[in-house]
Order: C-alpha cells, then sequence, then structure tokens
C-alpha cells in the first residue's frame, strides 16, 4: 500500500473518533438538560406551596370533630417561624404528582390563612401531600422524610397529635 493510503486511512479513522466524540457529548448534555428540567418540574408544586405560606399571616392545625365531638379542635400557631420552616421543607422536597385522589382523613390537617381567609390546608398521608388549595387538584407523593419533617413541625406545637 501507498503511504497515502496510511495517511487517508488515519484521516478517516480521525474523523470517525471525533464525530463519535461530537455525538457522545452533545447527547449527553441533551440528557442533563433533560433532567435538569425534570427536576425543576418536580419541584415546582413545593415551591408554589411555599410562597403561599410565605404570604400568610397565621396557620392552624385543625382536628376535624370526631364521634362525640361537635366542633374542630383548633391550635393555633402563633410562630412565624414555624411557617417558614413549613415552607422551607415543603420548597426543598421533589413531587410526583398523581391523578389519583386517595381517600382518607389524617389529622391534624395544616391551615394556612391570608388576611383571615384558608388560603391552603394541608393533609398528610404516608408519603402523600394532599394540598387543597386554588391551583393543585390533585394529591402529591414524596419521600417519606418529607412527611416525617412536617410531623415533627406539628409534634412541636401539639405533643399530642
Amino acid at each position: 500500500m501507498k503511504r497515502s493510503h496510511y495517511v487517508l486511512m488515519a484521516m478517516v479513522v480521525v474523523a470517525a473518533l471525533a464525530g463519535w466524540g461530537v455525538a457522545y457529548f452533545e447527547h449527553k448534555g441533551r440528557v442533563e438538560r433533560a433532567a435538569v428540567e425534570a427536576l425543576a418540574e418536580a419541584r415546582k408544586p413545593g415551591q408554589y406551596l411555599a410562597k403561599l405560606i410565605r404570604d400568610s399571616d397565621a396557620a392552624t392545625l385543625v382536628y376535624l370533630p370526631g364521634k362525640d365531638e361537635k366542633d374542630e379542635r383548633l391550635i393555633q400557631v402563633s410562630d412565624p417561624q414555624w411557617r417558614e420552616r413549613l415552607a422551607a421543607i415543603l420548597e426543598s422536597a421533589t413531587y410526583e404528582i398523581t391523578d389519583k385522589h386517595l381517600l382518607g382523613i389524617s389529622q391534624p390537617m395544616i391551615r394556612i390563612y391570608k388576611n383571615g381567609a384558608p388560603v391552603l390546608s394541608l393533609m398528610m398521608r404516608g408519603k402523600v401531600i394532599s394540598p387543597y388549595c386554588d391551583a393543585i387538584q390533585s394529591d402529591l407523593i414524596v419521600h417519606e422524610e418529607v412527611t416525617a419533617s412536617i410531623w415533627k413541625l406539628i409534634a412541636e406545637q401539639d405533643p399530642k397529635p
């Protein structure tokens, strides 16, 4: 073989490797961008809930009436730092939105107020958070550590929930 054939083959190999490298890193970049976008999308419900809580002026723990009770039992949460910590927990979580609504009641429910009107109610069962507000109409699945952190906040205000 002539020397020019070896040079030509070497150029073809280099071009093929360069093309493969460009395609690989372009694909990797697309995958990483998609993952970042998916993470941002998974955090949107928490950001919305955190904004509602930060814009609020009061929080209440609500126990619905039982068989022998007539009225709800309410525990006012007067500490604004408690609401901020609740907002931080919700904002830091990632959520999976489900179209299934889980039946059942969990007590207490956290009710958030702005100007005396309720703007958000939260109920937790296992790793499911059920927000009742205008913008979110479905249950949200989170890591159990998130709901465990919220239960710890509740226990600070009501040691016997």
